[in-house]
């Protein structure tokens, strides 16, 4: 699917910030109400996307489950159904889809959260062989700005897991999510901080895969952390 290219790094960022606030934290959640509590500090608000489960091989939409959610609980769902509908992605408007391989419920929950505007995913045990993909929604969640150092980490673990295929669309779409300039060449792409951090570069190969990633980068000032392991 092309659109998890376009959000993939963008996602990965953001998970790897949601692992800083509630890594490690009890979990327990309340779909009725469309919360999620981590320990008794943390209450955030959530959404079931969907749900993948090994008996059946399948994944299933939230607005397809017919134990039946709130409009509240499956609007992320509802709207990447919609774009689905429109550009004829299939995977978006299937009540279930086939589990080819073990990324189905981690791609979709990628693509409805990047859709829905940019949130993090919780992937949830919800029974034998099954795992709720839920969006979470809490200021503490939010990415901070910019800072190229994770930048640098997030694009070298992305690279290395192989899950991108498009990298000049992705490195594209994340440039613009991130406030970034991406100076695209024969030879790859280079993302640009034009707040004084520098700069990183990822060369391509003739196939398109990712060669080389470098950074020239300027040192980081110390941050301080605020409430829930947020840096101010």
């Amino acid at each position: 699917m092309d659109l998890f290219d376009s959000y993939a790094l963008g996602s990965a960022e953001q998970q790897e910030h949601a692992q800083e606030v509630i890594g490690g934290l009890p979990f327990e959640a309340d779909l009725q109400r469309g919360t999620v509590s981590f320990g008794p500090e943390l209450t955030v608000r959530a959404e079931l996307i969907g749900s993948e489960a090994t008996g059946p091989g399948s994944w299933m939409w939230s607005w397809a489950n017919p134990g039946g959610f709130g409009d509240h609980v499956t609007a992320a769902a509802r709207n990447a159904r919609g774009l689905g509908e429109r550009d004829a992605v299939a995977e978006l408007t299937r009540p279930q889809v086939p589990l080819e391989d073990t990324a189905v419920g981690y791609r979709l929950a990628v693509v409805t959260c990047g859709l829905a505007g940019g949130y993090a995913y919780y992937p949830a045990p919800a029974g034998p062989g099954t795992t709720a993909y839920l969006l979470l929604d809490h200021p503490a969640l939010a990415l901070p700005p910019v800072r190229l150092t994770r930048t640098l980490t997030v694009l070298t673990a992305v690279a290395a897991s192989g899950q991108v295929r498009d990298w000049r669309r992705a490195l594209h779409v994340y440039a613009s999510q991130r406030g970034l300039e991406a100076r695209q060449d024969d030879r790859g792409t280079e993302l640009v901080h034009h707040g004084g951090q520098g700069s990183i570069r990822v060369d391509l190969d003739p196939l398109g895969r990712v060669a080389d990633i470098t950074g020239q980068l300027a040192p980081e000032q110390p941050q301080k952390k605020g409430l829930f392991g947020r840096r101010k």
